[in-house]
C-alpha cells in the first residue's frame, strides 16, 4: 500500500465560531513570515481576549464564512474580514524580532508578502 503524500494547507477557512487565537495560529502555519492582528475600536485585541470567538467581536449580525488563500492581496483579505465579519485586521511582515506593517505593499499577494518576509529573515540572520 502506497502512502499518500502529506497534504499542504493551502487555504484557511474562516468561521465565526473560531477564536482569534485559532485564526492567528492557522494563519501563521499558512504564512510563517506574516502576522495577523485583530482590532476593536482601534485597539489591538490581545491576551486572554484572543480566545473569544470572531462572532463576539464582529460588527455584523450575520457573519459569513470565507477563505484566506495565498493568491489574495493583503487589501482583499482585510476587506473580506470587514465585509464578511465586520472585523478590522492588519497584516505585518516578520523581520527578526520586529514586524513591519504591510500597508504600503497591501496590493501584494499574501504569498508574495510571505516570500519577502522569508528573504528578509534570511538576510537578517546572515547579517546582510
Amino acid at each position: 500500500m502506497k502512502s499518500e503524500p502529506m497534504k499542504m494547507i493551502n487555504k484557511l477557512d474562516v468561521l465565526a465560531e473560531m477564536s482569534i487565537a485559532e485564526v492567528e495560529g492557522k494563519f501563521n502555519i499558512l504564512f510563517p513570515f506574516l502576522n495577523i492582528e485583530f482590532f476593536r475600536n482601534g485597539e489591538s485585541i490581545e491576551g486572554n481576549y484572543r480566545w473569544k470567538s470572531l462572532k463576539d467581536y464582529g460588527r455584523k449580525k450575520v457573519q459569513e464564512k470565507f477563505s484566506i488563500e495565498p493568491e489574495m492581496t493583503v487589501r482583499e483579505m482585510e476587506k473580506m474580514f470587514w465585509e464578511k465579519m465586520g472585523l478590522q485586521v492588519a497584516v505585518y511582515r516578520k523581520v527578526g524580532k520586529s514586524v513591519l506593517e504591510t500597508s504600503f505593499t497591501s496590493g501584494w499577494t499574501l504569498e508574495h508578502q510571505n516570500r519577502k518576509g522569508s528573504e528578509l529573515q534570511r538576510a537578517f540572520a546572515s547579517g546582510h
